[in-house]
C-alpha cells in the first residue's frame, strides 16, 4: 500500500518492515519526516541526514541508488553499512546492508597488496616478468640498472650480460624452469658500468602446466660485495698485523724476529722478496731478507732524504723502487718521528698488477710496527753494550770476554781450529796517574784499546779485564802471528811513553802468550792461567816484553 502524501502516518507494510528489518531501516515521508525507524536506521539517518533539511532533501530523491558505505557504532565496536535509497509512493525507504566483513576483506587485500609491494621494493632493485621467449614483458615502474622500465620492455636480458658471465646467462635465470635463489651474475648498467646482480625467479605455468615465462626479482649487490670484500680484506690485514705484532713480542732474538717479519710482509703482499734495513751510525745495514731473489740496488739515502722533506702530519706513501724486471715498494720506518730503518718488497712485473691502495695501507701499518721493533732492538743493543763492554774503552768487559771465549773454545774443539790468548798488563802505569792525573791515564788506556781494536779481525775478542790489564783472543793465530801482534802493541805503548816525558820508570807493557790447541781439551781457566803466568814471567824478565807460555798438557 502506498504512503499517502502529507505527514499522516499510514497503516503500511513498510512501517512493519522498518521495525523488523535485521539491519538499519527507516521510513520517511516526502517531507522528510520519519514515520518509522529501528535503532540502526536512526543511527544511519544521523550520519546521512542529521537535520530536517537534510532528511527532506534525502526524501525528495526519485531514483533508487546505493550510497558509499558508512561506519556506524555497534556493540562489538563499529560496523560498515552500505545504505540504499528506495523511493516509494509518498516517501522514501532507507535500508542498510552490513558489509563489515567484505570491507575488512577488501581492506586486508589492499593492505596485503601494499605490503607485498613494499617488501618487493625494499628487497630488490626491480621486479620483472618474461614471456615464453625470455623477453621482458613487465618491469617494475622504477626500472632497473639505470634503465627506465619502458627501455627494458621487450628486451632480451642476454643483451645486458657482461661477456664473462654469458656462460651463467646460458643457464637462463630470466627464463627459469625451476626455482632460482639469489643467483649472481655481472650485468651492464645503462651508464656502461658493471653491476653484480643477485637474481631470484620462479617459472610461470599455464593451465596445462606448460612454462610460459618467469617472474622474479633483481638486486644490485655491487656495493654490498665491495663492502664485504673491503671488510674481509680489513680483517685479513688485522690478522697479519696481529701476527707481526705477536712475532715482534714473542721472538727473543732480534735477527730471527726481523727475518720472520720480512717473510710475513712479503707473503702478505704477494712479493717474492722482502728486506729490512737499520739506520744506525754509518751506512744503512741490511738486517733481514726473505726470498731467494738477489736484493736490487736501492737508493736508501734518497729515500731517507724524501722522508725528511715530507710533511710529518701527512699520510706516508710507499715509494716505487722498480727495476727492469721487478716492481718494488719501499718505505722508511721511524719511531717518534726519527727515521731508524727502511723496508722494501719486490715482485716480478708479470706476477701481478700494480700495487693497490690496500697494499700501500698494509705496508704503512707494518712499517709502523717495524719502526717500533727497530727502536726496541736499538735500546736492547744499547743495554747490551752497557752490560757487556767497558765504559771507558768500549772493549769487552771481563764477564763478557769470559763468556764469549768459553763459547769460542767449545767451537774450536768441534772444528779443530785453535787460536792464541794474549794477556797484557801495563808497566809503571801508576806514576802517570800520580803525575798527570787520571784523565791522562785514561787517555793512555784508550790508546792501548784502540791499538787492540785495530789489530783485531772478525772472530777476535779484545777486552779490558780491569785497571791496566787487557786481553786479546786471536782466533786461528799461531805463535808467530801472536808474537807479531805483541810486538805491535809494545811499539804502541812505547809511542805513548815518548809523549810522557819525565815519567820514571817509563811506561811499558808486559804480554803473556798462550797458544790453544783443541786436541788438548784445555778449559778456559787453564788457558787464562798459562797466559797470566807468562805475563808475570815477562815482568820478572825486565818488563816491556812478551813471553810464550809452555804448551798445555794433552789429555
Amino acid at each position: 500500500m502506498a504512503i499517502p502524501n502529507g505527514d499522516a502516518q499510514p497503516a503500511s507494510p513498510y512501517a512493519d518492515l522498518a521495525t523488523h528489518w535485521p539491519g538499519p531501516c527507516a521510513l520517511l515521508a516526502a517531507t522528510g519526516r520519519v514515520f518509522a525507524a529501528n535503532a540502526g536506521g536512526e543511527a544511519l539517518l544521523a550520519v546521512l541526514a542529521p537535520d530536517e533539511a537534510d532528511r527532506a532533501e534525502l526524501a525528495a530523491r526519485k531514483t533508487a541508488c546505493t550510497l558509499e558505505p558508512v561506519i556506524l557504532p555497534s556493540p562489538s565496536g563499529s560496523s560498515t553499512v552500505e545504505p540504499s535509497l528506495i523511493p516509494i509512493a509518498g516517501g522514501l525507504l532507507l535500508i542498510g546492508r552490513d558489509v563489515t566483513l567484505q570491507a575488512r576483506i577488501r581492506s586486508a587485500l589492499i593492505e596485503s597488496r601494499q605490503r607485498f609491494k613494499d617488501l618487493v621494493d625494499i628487497s630488490s632493485d626491480f621486479s620483472w616478468e618474461t614471456d615464453a621467449t625470455g623477453r621482458f614483458v613487465f618491469v617494475s615502474p622504477q626500472g632497473g640498472l639505470g634503465y627506465p622500465a619502458v627501455a627494458l620492455l621487450g628486451r632480451d636480458p642476454a643483451t645486458l650480460a657482461i661477456e664473462e658471465d654469458e656462460a651463467l646467462l646460458s643457464e637462463q635465470p630470466f627464463a627459469a624452469r625451476e626455482r632460482v635463489e639469489a643467483r649472481q651474475m655481472w650485468m651492464r648498467r645503462a651508464d656502461g658500468a658493471a653491476a653484480r646482480v643477485a637474481i631470484s625467479a620462479l617459472p610461470l605455468h599455464d593451465s596445462g602446466g606448460e612454462i610460459i615465462g618467469a617472474r622474479g626479482l633483481c638486486r644490485d649487490i655491487t656495493a654490498a660485495d665491495a663492502q664485504e670484500a673491503a671488510l674481509l680484506e680489513a680483517r685479513h690485514h688485522e690478522r697479519l698485523l696481529a701476527y707481526i705484532a705477536r712475532t715482534i713480542r714473542e721472538e727473543v732474538e732480534p735477527g730471527a724476529m726481523l727475518n720472520k717479519a720480512a717473510s710475513t710482509l712479503a707473503h702478505a703482499l704477494g712479493a717474492e722478496l722482502g728486506c729490512i734495513w737499520r739506520f744506525e751510525n754509518g751506512p744503512p745495514r741490511l738486517v733481514a731478507q726473505s726470498g731467494t731473489l738477489a736484493v736490487p740496488a736501492i737508493d736508501l739515502p734518497g729515500l731517507l732524504q724524501g722522508w725528511a722533506k715530507a710533511d710529518r702530519n701527512a699520510v706516508e706513501t710507499p715509494q716505487a723502487c722498480d727495476t727492469e724486471s721487478l716492481s718494488g715498494l719501499a718505505l722508511v720506518t721511524s719511531y717518534r718521528r726519527a727515521a731508524n730503518g727502511a723496508v722494501a718488497i719486490w715482485r716480478r712485473h708479470d706476477q701481478a698488477p700494480s700495487w693497490s691502495k690496500s697494499d700501500h695501507a698494509l705496508m704503512r701499518e707494518i712499517a709502523g710496527h717495524l719502526g717500533i721493533a727497530l727502536a726496541q732492538i736499538s735500546q736492547h743493543d744499547a743495554l747490551a753494550a752497557l752490560a757487556n763492554t767497558d765504559a771507558l774503552t768500549g772493549l769487552l768487559n771481563r764477564r763478557s770476554f769470559t763468556a764469549d771465549l768459553e763459547r769460542w773454545l767449545q767451537h774450536a774443539r768441534r772444528t779443530g781450529r785453535g787460536g792464541t790468548l794474549l794477556y797484557l798488563d801495563l808497566d809503571n802505569f801508576k806514576p802517570i796517574n800520580d803525575r798527570f792525573g787520571h784523565e791522562r791515564g785514561d787517555a793512555v788506556l784508550v790508546q792501548v784499546a784502540d791499538r787492540l781494536r785495530r789489530g783485531s779481525r772478525a772472530g777476535d775478542l779484545a777486552a779490558r779485564l780491569g785497571g791496566d790489564e787487557f786481553a786479546l783472543w786471536a782466533a786461528e793465530t799461531d805463535e808467530a802471528g801472536a808474537l807479531a801482534k805483541a810486538q805491535g802493541l809494545i811499539a804502541t805503548v812505547r809511542e805513548c811513553a815518548g809523549a810522557l816525558s819525565g815519567v820514571e820508570p817509563p811506561l811499558g807493557i808486559s804480554i803473556g802468550i798462550a797458544c790453544y790447541r783443541p786436541t788438548s781439551a784445555e778449559a778456559f781457566d787453564g788457558l787464562l792461567a798459562r797466559a797470566d803466568e807468562a805475563m808475570y814471567r815477562a815482568k820478572r824478565a825486565g818488563k816491556n816484553r812478551c813471553e810464550l807460555a809452555p804448551p798445555a798438557r794433552v789429555a
